[in-house]
């Protein structure tokens, strides 16, 4: 993973269809400058779900925990649906070109 600026933010999603449930993570910095694992969950056909925010220890490494949530998440039945970097203001962040 690349390194995180102040703002922007690394968004994943993952989607059981055969539960109809949904599970998405958040990689943000925070006002003082810690990484903040947000984790999201929630029903496809509903609006209950759930919200936890951790603040990553300094020095640790944001890829090896979503590569464990990741794997949690394919054992359980989800799929990767959507991954993506996008500035504060929701917008992907492009390469230069």
């Amino acid at each position: 993973m690349p390194t995180l600026k102040r703002n922007e933010r690394h968004y994943w999603q993952w989607i059981n269809p055969d539960k109809r449930r949904w599970y998405a993570v958040l990689v943000v910095r925070d006002l003082f400058d810690d990484l903040v694992l947000i984790r999201k969950w929630g029903g496809l056909d509903n609006q209950r779900g759930g919200e936890k925010k951790e603040i990553l220890p300094p020095g640790s490494d944001p890829s090896d925990i979503i590569g464990r949530i990741n794997r949690r998440r394919k054992h359980r039945g989800y799929h990767l649906y959507e991954s993506a970097s996008c500035n504060a203001a929701g917008t992907p962040d492009r390469p230069d070109t």
